[in-house]
């Protein structure tokens, strides 16, 4: 399985905002990962009760999905329908403030889909902007100026 490093920045109005949104984002990665281990557990023999599980476990999680389109839909393939879209807080990398941005990066399946990540935390957590790139479409040495 292919894996690449994703690098998120989320800009907030200040300093302070980003702070403050800091411990509610680590949260939100915390549970992310734990229902990405609940998802790859369960997708080969779905349970009729995953989603009332991460409704009363995993809260704000259950709100990014309800963010994805028809991801909560009795018809929704669990088989590969959230892959990509739950490619992230499976690791041991913390996000950080940076002046009045959020960083955060982790080494992750490629073919992540870390959109619906940024437009929640815009949505969710007050970022004015938020973007991410991969390194397995960046070539870094463009990012060198000789």
């Amino acid at each position: 399985m292919g894996e690449a490093n994703y690098y998120l920045k989320a800009r907030f109005v200040s300093e302070a905002e980003a702070e403050a949104a800091l411990p509610k984002f680590k949260e939100f990665l915390r549970q992310a990962g734990e229902v990405h281990n609940l998802w790859q557990a369960d997708r080969m023999k779905p349970k009729p009760d995953f989603y009332e599980k991460i409704r009363a476990e995993f809260p704000i999680v259950y709100e990014y999905l309800k963010t994805l389109p028809g991801a909560l839909e009795a018809d929704f393939d669990r088989l590969n329908g959230l892959a990509g879209l739950l490619s992230f807080g499976n690791v041991e990398t913390e996000p950080e403030v940076v002046n009045d941005e959020i960083r955060y990066w982790e080494y992750t399946w490629h073919f992540g889909d870390w959109y619906p990540l940024c437009r929640f935390i815009e949505s969710h957590f007050g970022a004015e902007a938020s973007a991410y790139i991969s390194d397995e479409y960046a070539d870094m040495f463009d990012c060198v100026h000789v």
